[in-house]
């Protein structure tokens, strides 16, 4: 069998409910499927979200199913590059929809762009399923670099991509060792800061990071994350997470 030239990582935790969706898009993609593949990485899930995942891998040969039993974030997304095939490793949460040329673009693009970049990302659009509350701004949940394709400038502060819609050449995540598996969301605990921690190492060696606003997945925003206590709660570990970068930078 040829590999593939990319391999998209899809980690998950209990969400049986929403996996269907994103993995449909995967399918659904103009790209041959023996260009790409698509790892669903179960993160030590107790619902149907393992049984979905094997379902697909029995009837598409280019999807696999692994378990990580190790709860993690961080560490669903190293063993996702670890287990990859691909040239490239994309990574798309489970809440979100890819479009249609969406694997197809992300190789153009690793292999047009000049320098090769290291990483690469795109937007997400929200879409919810209730109206917003009120305290809420109507753009909520936007992410975008805008709207002009180019790589990031490299300032004294970090730049760094969404984890819904983020992509490395898979030789750059064996090099730095991937994401700093002391952080990420782990099971219910809100815990952050891996992607960030991960392109502050980047940035010092390689920081050719690409933007393309064409690469715009479509990302769910549920209504209990929007509450005043969950806002607050997220700015803290934001802060946390900002803490535990600097103590790693300094060797701590």
């Amino acid at each position: 069998m040829v590999d593939p030239v990319l391999t998209v990582v899809v980690c998950t935790y209990n969400r049986a409910h929403l996996l269907k969706g994103c993995l449909d898009a995967l399918v659904d993609q103009f790209l041959s499927p023996d260009a790409y593949e698509v790892l669903v990485v179960d993160n030590n899930s107790t619902d149907a979200t393992l049984d979905i995942a094997k379902d697909y891998a029995s009837r598409y040969a280019h999807f696999r199913a692994l378990t990580e039993a190790r709860q993690g974030l961080s560490i669903a997304r190293n063993s996702g590059w670890y287990h990859a095939r691909g040239l490239y490793v994309a990574y798309i949460d489970d809440d979100a929809l890819a479009p249609h040329d969406w694997c197809a673009r992300i190789i153009e693009n690793f292999e047009r762009v000049s320098p090769q970049p290291s990483a690469m990302g795109g937007s997400a659009i929200p879409f919810y399923d209730q109206a917003l509350p009120a305290w809420v701004a109507p753009d909520f949940g936007l992410r975008t670099w805008g709207d002009q394709a180019g790589f990031l400038p490299v300032p004294g502060y970090v730049h760094s991509f969404y984890g819904m819609n983020m992509m490395f050449r898979r030789d750059v995540l064996v090099a730095s060792g991937g994401f700093a598996e002391s952080m990420g969301l782990s099971g219910v605990r809100l815990i952050m800061g891996e992607e960030p921690e991960l392109f502050s190492r980047l940035q010092r060696v390689d920081p050719q990071f690409w933007y393309d606003p064409q690469l715009a997945v479509r990302h769910y925003e549920p209504v209990d994350k929007m509450t005043p206590c969950y806002l607050l709660r997220r700015r803290y570990a934001t802060g946390e997470a900002d803490r535990n970068i600097a103590r790693i930078k300094r060797g701590s």
